[in-house]
C-alpha cells in the first residue's frame, strides 16, 4: 500500500525491516511508527532506521499502544499478534487508535502452528522443569482459532473485512528450522540457564526424529485479517484509553 500522507503503525515491528522497506514506498509526509516491547529488537530497529526521516520507534505492546485515540490511518502487524497476553484488550486498543476511515492488515499464527514441534518440545521440557513451568510455557502464545478471530474483529464492518485462514506444511532441514524458529520461541526461557545447552541438544535430537524423505515438517496455520474502509467502519467508538 502506498500512502500519500497519514500515520502508519507497525505493531510488533521487531528489528524494523518492514518499516525501512515501507519508508522507501511511502510519501515524504507519511509518518511511520514502530511499536515493539522487546528492548533488544527495538534497539536493532532504531539502528536500522537511524538517519531515516519520518520513522519513530516506541516502547509499547498491543494491549497498551502508546498513541492517541483515532490517530492511525493504517495499522499492520507481521507475525506478532499471536504473542499477545490479553486478546480482548489488544483488539480494544486496535479499535481505539484506528481512525474511522482507517485500514489494517494483521498476519499471525493460528493455534495449529508448529504442532509437531510443540509436542517434541513438551516431551523434552518435562525432563527439565516442573508441571507449572510447562503449563506457563504452553500459554506463551494465544491459541487463535477462527471463532476467536471473528469475535475480536467484529467491531469492523463486514463489508470491508476479510479473514483468510490457511494451513500449509513446510519441509526443511534441521539447521534451517533451528535458525529461524527454535531459538525465537520465548517459552523455552523457562529452562534454567545452566541447563540450556543440554536442553537444546536434547531438543535438536527430538526434532530430528520427525524427518522423512521430504525433510522435517512444520505446520503453518495462519490468519490474515484485512480491512479496507467501508462505512460504517465501527459499530461503536470505544471510550478513550491511555494517550
Amino acid at each position: 500500500m502506498l500512502f500519500r500522507s497519514g500515520v502508519v503503525l507497525d505493531l510488533g515491528c521487531g528489528t524494523g525491516t518492514a518499516l525501512r522497506h515501507l519508508r522507501s514506498r511511502a510519501s515524504s509526509d507519511t509518518m511511520l511508527i514502530g511499536v515493539e516491547p522487546a528492548e533488544r529488537m527495538r534497539r536493532a530497529a532504531e539502528a536500522r532506521c537511524a538517519g531515516t526521516s519520518g520513522v519513530e520507534l516506541r516502547d509499547g505492546r498491543f494491549e497498551a499502544i502508546p498513541l492517541p485515540t483515532a490517530s492511525v490511518d493504517y495499522l499492520y502487524s507481521i507475525w506478532a499478534f499471536h504473542w499477545i497476553s490479553d486478546p480482548e484488550r489488544a483488539a480494544a486498543e486496535i479499535r481505539r487508535v484506528l481512525k474511522d476511515d482507517g485500514e489494517l492488515d494483521l498476519w499471525f499464527a493460528g493455534m495449529n502452528t508448529g504442532g509437531e514441534f510443540s509436542r517434541k518440545a513438551s516431551e523434552v521440557l518435562r525432563r527439565y522443569v516442573g508441571l507449572e513451568a510447562c503449563l506457563r510455557a504452553a500459554s506463551a502464545a494465544t491459541p487463535f482459532d477462527r471463532s476467536l478471530v471473528e469475535r475480536l474483529f467484529s467491531f469492523l464492518s463486514p463489508a470491508g473485512l476479510t479473514i483468510t485462514e490457511e494451513t500449509t506444511n513446510h519441509y526443511d532441514t534441521l539447521e534451517a528450522h533451528w535458525a529461524w524458529q527454535i531459538r525465537s520461541e520465548a517459552y523455552y526461557a523457562v529452562v534454567a540457564p545452566s541447563d540450556r545447552g543440554r536442553f537444546e541438544e536434547d531438543l535438536r535430537c527430538a526434532i530430528a526424529t520427525l524427518e522423512d524423505e521430504r525433510g522435517i515438517p512444520y505446520t503453518r496455520h495462519s490468519f490474515h485479517v484485512r480491512y479496507r474502509h467501508a462505512d460504517p467502519v465501527f459499530l461503536a467508538r470505544p471510550s478513550a484509553g491511555a494517550e
